[in-house]
């Protein structure tokens, strides 16, 4: 019986994404991947983060941590501020990511709309776009800088 409580008591991250207000949008890959992509002002709060040992998931650089229960999750940045919210299912495109300058760069692509960051690795982030529009659930993606529509690369699903 113990076994059996302690197999359901432990929940795994639900896939998809949510839009975290005032921040952008975080995403989820069936993979178990998991990307905040910052939007508008907040592009340079984009983060890939990492699953821990007690089951929360943190950045790299420790700016962002996030907790679930089931399909509903806390998200917390350095200074303590928190969001909540619930995981939306993916019902056409995912999460994807690339690494054109040494640096993970990230979008999510939901309800038809793109949400990506690329960055340089010397902590410069831009928002990224479609270079041709997108819908369902393309293996990768053409986009473009919106601060430089000359400089394009190419992103990939995540399984």
């Amino acid at each position: 019986m113990s076994l059996l409580l302690l197999f359901f008591g432990c929940a795994e991250a639900p896939v998809g994404f949510s839009s975290v207000e005032g921040v952008g949008m975080l995403g989820l890959s069936p993979g178990g991947t998991m990307y905040l992509c910052g939007t508008g002002e907040n592009t340079e709060q984009s983060r890939w983060l990492l699953e821990q040992d007690d089951g929360d998931w943190m950045s790299s650089d420790g700016l962002w941590s996030l907790s679930f229960e089931q399909q509903e999750y806390e998200l917390q940045d350095a200074e303590q501020n928190a969001w909540q919210g619930s995981i939306a299912p993916f019902t056409e495109g995912g999460l994807f990511d690339a690494v054109p300058e040494g640096c993970r760069s990230g979008a999510i692509l939901a309800e038809g709309e793109l949400y990506g960051t690329w960055c340089d690795g010397l902590g410069a982030f831009s928002q990224v776009e479609p270079v041709d529009p997108v819908s369902g659930e393309p293996e990768q993606l053409e986009v473009q800088l919106v601060s430089d529509m000359d400089y394009r690369f190419t992103l990939q699903r995540l399984p």
